[in-house]
Parts: structure tokens; C-alpha cells; sequence
């Protein structure tokens, strides 16, 4: 009943989404319509779980991370090297997908991997749902082509692949926690952990906690013991090994 910002704060019980299937008796009196509601919040879960109680279907709750990454007019954006038109189709694709690219630690080692890749004769590519243009220009210098792609955490297979086709994904980072399970048992999976415990849970609440049976066939290592432990407080000591950087 009040006023933010010029906004109306309404009550939950008020909302209402028209659709085919729902069925709404003549005496039921909506006055707001919508096509999706955006939880602004941390804790998505709860939030959602109240939502569903009150009859809203989980596909119209979105995180505020999914709506930002939809709302971009341009989803994709390619930096190419100079080799990038050259078909070598003897040379296998490696693909890491990784966390938004700033100058973050766990960007500059993704950085290092490519390197070691290419020179082991692999091609390599760097997707992410964020890029600054100084870091896509570091990588373009390294032979490493980079693709922005604002709605990576929410595509498919399918989606993924006529992005930027690839024989082997390189996951780097806890927070492609659904590109992995996207992609497992479709293709070779590597999952390579950095992450402090406190961002777990932002994204254990944006995409749920997963069975572990979802990773039998992804290859799961963390950069450190500390990092290790993090994971494992999640998936029940399923992380065993180390690749140091």
C-alpha cells in the first residue's frame, strides 16, 4: 500500500500470472499481471519456496542474475585472433568456461591454462558472462579467443555447442556449477575449484545443491587443500585431488 521510489509495494497474494494454463474462477480478483517475477534478494530459495505456496510456478521465478543476463540486447559477443578463420580441424577444441572476466585471480590462472594448452597443440576458447574488453584484448594477445555470453549460466547443450563448438570443457570456477551439469556425459568435463565458502552458498540458492550423481562423470579437482574443503562442506567429500596452480 505504499509508494517506493515510485513504485506501489503490493502484496504477494495480489499477483497474478495470466496464463493458459491456469484456471482462475470468476470470483477470483487479480490486479497485477506479469511475465516473470525477479527475486531481488540473496536468498532466492526461501523467497521462492514462499512464492510456490501461493500457486506461482517456479519457471516464473528468476533470480536477478538471470533476468540482468536476458535483459542485454546483445547476448553474444566474439573476440576473434587473427588465427580464429583458419580451420584446423585435426586440433582438438578445449572450451573454459569461466566466471565473469575481470582481472580476478581465477581469471589470470584460466589465462595461464590457455597458454599451456596451446602450446600442448589444443585450440583454445574462453567463454564468460561478463567481459572487460582490457582482459579479452590480454587473452586475444595470448592466441586465446573469447566469447561473451551473458546467459551462459542458463543455456542448454545445444545452445552451448552452436555458440562455440568443442571436444573438451574446462569449468573454471564453483560458479559454472550449471554449465557443468549441462555438459556432463556429453562431453569430457574438468571442474576446477578456487572458491572461498562464501560463495556457495549465492549460488547453491540461485540453482539448488544438485545430487552428486550428476558429477559421476565430470573430472573435479581444486587449486588447493582450503578450496577442496569448501566444496566438499557442499558434496560430501566428492573432491579428492589437487591441481596447484
Amino acid at each position: 500500500g505504499t509508494i517506493i521510489d515510485g513504485k506501489e509495494v503490493i502484496s504477494p497474494n495480489d499477483i497474478y500470472r495470466y496464463s493458459y494454463d491456469i484456471i482462475v474462477s470468476p470470483n477470483d480478483i487479480y490486479r497485477y499481471s506479469y511475465d516473470i517475477i525477479v527475486v531481488m534478494a540473496r536468498d532466492k530459495q526461501d523467497i521462492e519456496n514462499q512464492l510456490v505456496e501461493l500457486g506461482i510456478k517456479k519457471k516464473y521465478i528468476w533470480h536477478w542474475r538471470k533476468y540482468f543476463a536476458y535483459s542485454k540486447d546483445i547476448q553474444v559477443v566474439k573476440y576473434k585472433t587473427k588465427e580464429a578463420e583458419q580451420c584446423d580441424y585435426k586440433r582438438k577444441r578445449v572450451l573454459i568456461a569461466s566466471t565473469e572476466m575481470n582481472f580476478s585471480g581465477s581469471v589470470i590462472v584460466a589465462m595461464y591454462a590457455g597458454e599451456i594448452l596451446l602450446d600442448a597443440g589444443f585450440k583454445v576458447s574462453v567463454i564468460a558472462p561478463y567481459v572487460e574488453k582490457e582482459v579479452a584484448d590480454r587473452f586475444i594477445l595470448k592466441g586465446i579467443e573469447v566469447i561473451e555470453y551473458s546467459i551462459l549460466r542458463y543455456t542448454k547443450y545445444d545452445e552451448l555447442i552452436d555458440i562455440c563448438d568443442f571436444d573438451f570443457l574446462l569449468a573454471n570456477t564453483f560458479t559454472m556449477k550449471s554449465v557443468v551439469e549441462s555438459v556432463s556425459g556429453k562431453k569430457p568435463v574438468l571442474w576446477w575449484i578456487h572458491e572461498a565458502s562464501d560463495i556457495y552458498k549465492s549460488y547453491i540458492q540461485e540453482f539448488g545443491i544438485s545430487k552428486t550423481k550428476n558429477y559421476d562423470k565430470v573430472i573435479i579437482k581444486a587449486v588447493s587443500n582450503i578450496a577442496k574443503n569448501n566444496f566438499n562442506k557442499c558434496y560430501m567429500d566428492i573432491l579428492k585431488e589437487i591441481i596447484a596452480i
